[in-house]
C-alpha cells in the first residue's frame, strides 16, 4: 500500500506489536534478566528497517523504530549484565501464489500470514544462562 494511503488504525496496530509490545515485554522481564547475571534479549528485526521495501512504509518504519530502541536498550543494560541482540531478517522473492509469473516479496518470518498487524505477540526472546 502506498505510504499516502495507510490506515492509521492498522498502522497503530502494527506498531503495538512490533514496537510497543517489545517494550512491554522488556519492561516486564528486565528485573529477572538482571538478576540472572547473564540475561539476553533477542529482538526480531528486519532489513526493511534499513532498506525500504516499497509499499510497506508502516512495517519499514516500525522495524526501524525497533532497531533504534534495541540499540539504545543495549547500551543502557550492558552495565547490568544483560545483552541485547537484534536479528535482522530479510525477505525472499518467490513466485506469487496468485499471479503466475508475477513475483512478490514475502517476509521470511511471516509466510503463514499476510497481515503483520494480526500477529498476537512481539518477536522477542529472553534467555538467562
Amino acid at each position: 500500500m502506498p505510504a499516502t494511503d495507510i490506515d492509521i488504525e492498522e498502522a497503530r496496530s502494527l506498531y503495538e506489536v512490533n514496537v510497543f509490545g517489545v517494550m512491554r515485554m522488556c519492561k516486564a522481564f528486565i528485573h529477572l534478566l538482571i538478576a540472572s547475571g547473564n540475561g539476553k534479549i533477542i529482538n526480531e528485526g528486519s532489513i526493511a528497517g534499513i532498506i525500504p521495501v516499497t509499499f510497506s512504509s508502516v512495517y519499514n518504519s516500525s522495524k526501524a523504530a525497533l532497531a533504534q530502541y534495541s540499540d539504545t536498550l543495549r547500551i543502557e543494560v550492558a552495565p547490568l549484565g544483560v545483552k541485547v541482540i537484534t536479528v535482522g531478517l530479510f525477505g525472499i522473492f518467490g513466485r506469487s501464489q496468485v499471479g503466475g509469473n508475477a513475483y512478490s516479496l514475502f517476509p521470511v518470518a511471516s509466510q503463514a500470514t499476510s497481515n503483520h498487524a494480526s500477529w498476537s505477540c512481539p518477536q522477542t526472546l529472553f534467555f538467562s544462562a
